[in-house]
């Protein structure tokens, strides 16, 4: 039997900045910048010259997570997540395990966690990271290849 347990909705969404720490909640799916218009942090992003004034968190690693129970395991249970994309570059994190790198947003994945997965509580990180620190060393063929 099939058993699906939805993870959208709101996450924790946290940063370390030079000057500060930020954790605010998020609405998933979705992406870092409402979550900071929706907090006051950034101005809204489409109006007048404020895309300028939005382009901060660009710079920074971003961590969204969550927490979910589980109150039984089947011994023949296969879990996974399911992702219908993820920023650009990105790890994600179950239970503390590295389960999966992104390095294309236009792509849905599954990961298999059935051998993480565990009656309580479970976690999902998702950590983007800033694409000029993923990008920095490669050439400008290497940026613009498809």
């Amino acid at each position: 039997m099939k058993h699906e347990i939805l993870l959208d909705g709101v996450w924790l969404l946290e940063c370390e900045t030079e000057d500060k720490h930020i954790s605010i909640d998020a609405s998933v799916p979705g992406y870092v910048h409402p979550a900071l218009e929706k907090a006051g942090l950034i101005p809204p992003m489409f109006y007048r010259d404020n895309a300028e004034k939005c382009q901060w968190p660009e710079n920074y690693t971003w961590t969204f997570s969550r927490d979910f129970e589980i109150s039984s395991i089947d011994s023949d249970l296969k879990a996974e997540l399911c992702f219908g994309g993820v920023d650009t570059y990105a790890d994600i994190y179950f239970n503390g395990a590295l389960v999966y790198t992104s390095s294309n947003m236009f792509i849905p994945f599954t990961v298999d966690v059935s051998s993480l997965i565990k009656v309580g509580t479970n976690n999902v990180k998702v950590v983007i990271k800033p694409y000029k620190e993923m990008i920095s060393d490669k050439t400008v063929t290497e940026r613009a290849a498809f």
